[in-house]
């Protein structure tokens, strides 16, 4: 498990990561309905963890939906806005702490909340991978995402 300074610098990337693949959405001129779900996904999913990990009601479900366009900047711009609360709170004894979770299939889980975090953000870079691929398919230019880019600042 990362230490909490190592997990901010993550969370920190994905926050990068997820605003740079979902502004490579607006380089399509019509998405299909497959890389709008997908895009939905990845944000529905990071908003369900994080208020998983701060005790909070998730703002959207986890259901599969074909959004509108426009829809996913507002949802990502609050996923960003909540990665940066989680990362400006949480500290090693945090991260070493069981969460207890229900699942999307109404089951009871517990697991660390950096291992939570640690799924979330494993999560994050297989579906900016797929939309990255969705992105190229459908003509557009896809989002370099890859951690390395991120750290030489480009």
């Amino acid at each position: 498990m990362r230490s909490a300074a190592e997990l901010r610098q993550q969370l920190a990337f994905e926050v990068w990561a997820d605003r740079a693949q979902i502004a490579s959405i607006g380089s399509v001129a019509e998405p299909s309905e497959r890389l709008l779900a997908v895009a939905w996904h990845l944000l529905a999913g990071a908003e369900n963890w994080l208020a998983r990990v701060d005790g909070t009601e998730p703002s959207v479900s986890l259901d599969w939906v074909t959004p509108a366009r426009d829809a996913l900047v507002p949802l990502l711009e609050q996923v960003c806005d909540h990665f940066l609360s989680i990362a400006m709170l949480v500290d090693d004894v945090r991260l070493h702490q069981p969460l207890r979770y229900t699942n999307s299939r109404g089951e009871v889980f517990e697991n660390l909340v950096g291992d939570a975090l640690e799924h979330l953000m494993l999560h994050g870079a297989e579906h900016r991978g797929q939309i990255a691929w969705e992105v190229g398919a459908l003509g557009g230019e896809p989002a370099e995402t890859e951690y390395i880019f991120w750290l030489r600042g480009s």
